[in-house]
């Protein structure tokens, strides 16, 4: 189980487990989020995770600019 560190309960809504898995074709990743009332799974191979990765990481990227250009922005809105 994968939690915040701000909120390390196992039966949290904001909790991921992890699991390995096969079905018959091969092992593969089984995501799970536990926000909802049921969990969401969703299964990763191994060939679809350097694609997901990267574009996960430039998603994390792009909201990291829009914060610090929404930062400038009210800095600069004080400022006037």
């Amino acid at each position: 189980m994968v939690t915040p560190a701000n909120n390390p309960r196992i039966y949290s809504e904001h909790a991921y487990s992890v699991e390995l898995d096969d079905e018959g074709g091969g092992e593969f990743v089984l995501l799970a989020d536990f926000s909802g009332s049921r969990p969401d799974k969703t299964a990763i191979d191994d060939a679809a995770w350097p694609a997901l990765l990267l574009a996960i990481q430039q998603a994390f990227d792009q909201i990291k600019r829009h914060e610090m250009l929404q930062s400038e922005q009210e800095t600069t809105d004080e400022l006037y």
